[in-house]
């Protein structure tokens, strides 16, 4: 048992998961006590502009017109199976970050808001999965699970109407031969990645392991490159 390999463990078991719950109260102590009904208007409003921003080259980088990275990288998207990573460089991470963001378009209650969150799940249904032109699974339950909970205390009567409508969805899936969602109900072998990582993460909920502890667990996992 090496000095380093005790120094990593006690770095990973005592340390990281406090800087995670540490950050957690930082940011809400600066929501609540700095923060005005005016300045959330504001904040808002910049990840309106942010969404828009995203959807629109995700569409320019579908088509190989606008590829963010080449100003870093004159191969931005080598080995990659998909080049639409917005300003990320990931389409799975941008698909979960879309996702994430979609009560902000609730929330804003307008015509261009609606037709933007229209825009924004034919992006993930259609451009953001692992390889170009396959969905993106994690995104959508992101989406799904980020935009029922908004609904769910602001709008209760919206939420039963896209939760039958979703549950009728995946009746749907069900029903029509598998060969023809097949890329959208393949897990690609996440579910035993999840599992495993399921397992760890539910034994510190909530504090979790801090930053770089998927890097360290990872190599003892069923698919070693899955981080």
């Amino acid at each position: 048992y090496s000095f380093e390999k005790f120094r990593v463990d006690y770095f990973l078991t005592l340390i990281l998961p406090f800087v995670n719950i540490m950050f957690f109260f930082i940011l809400y102590d600066l929501f609540i006590q700095y923060l005005d009904k005016d300045n959330i208007e504001s904040c808002v409003k910049s990840i309106y502009v942010v969404i828009l921003s995203t959807l629109g080259i995700c569409i320019l980088q579908y088509f190989d017109l606008s590829q963010f990275f080449v100003i870093l990288d004159n191969q931005p998207t080598k080995g990659l199976n998909n080049p639409v990573g917005g300003f990320i460089g990931q389409p799975t991470q941008l698909a979960s970050m879309l996702g994430m963001l979609s009560p902000v378009l609730l929330y804003r209650k307008s015509r261009e808001s609606f037709l933007a969150l229209c825009l924004l799940v034919i992006v993930l249904f259609t451009i953001t999965g692992t390889t170009k032109g396959d969905t993106s699974l994690s995104g959508i339950i992101v989406l799904f699970m980020s935009s029922g909970f908004y609904l769910f205390f602001t709008d209760r009567k919206l939420f039963i109407r896209c939760f039958l409508m979703a549950l009728l969805f995946g009746i749907f899936t069900l029903i029509i031969p598998r060969y023809e969602f097949s890329r959208f109900t393949s897990h690609h072998g996440r579910l035993e990645v999840w599992q495993y990582y399921w397992d760890i993460t539910a034994k510190q909920f909530i504090t979790g392991y801090g930053l770089g502890s998927v890097m360290v667990q990872s190599q003892f996992s069923p698919r070693p490159l899955a981080k």
